[in-house]
């Protein structure tokens, strides 16, 4: 019987642990959350506009500033920046021998 009630005090104990762990985890993240979201203040004109293109939401549109940034005088045209961020199409043959993603990407188009 004591082995029992030892065995549920350090299970119960573990899980106490875990429990301030994981509210801990939570305080950090809403920490992170609020620094980002002060940093993004400094960007709501880009983030807006981006925000405006159909399927980008406000998270998309923070990932893709936080990725190109917002000097787009390094892209000459769009198609340079679809091409950067993997967007267009390519080329998946090469010595005559094509890629075994080009069945799959030829079902998406």
């Amino acid at each position: 019987m004591l082995a029992v009630y030892v065995t549920l005090l350090f299970t119960l104990t573990f899980l106490v642990l875990l429990l301030k762990r994981l509210d801990e985890s939570y305080a950090h993240l809403q920490m992170i959350e609020h620094k980002i979201e002060q940093e993004l203040l400094k960007y709501q004109r880009q983030l807006e506009q981006l925000d405006g293109i159909p399927g980008i939401n406000k998270t998309a549109a923070a990932a893709i500033l936080a990725e190109i940034g917002i000097d787009m005088t390094r892209f000459k045209t769009a198609e340079h920046i679809c091409s950067w961020a993997g967007l267009s199409p390519g080329n998946n043959e090469s010595a005559g021998k094509k890629s075994p993603l080009v069945p799959f990407m030829e079902i998406l188009t």
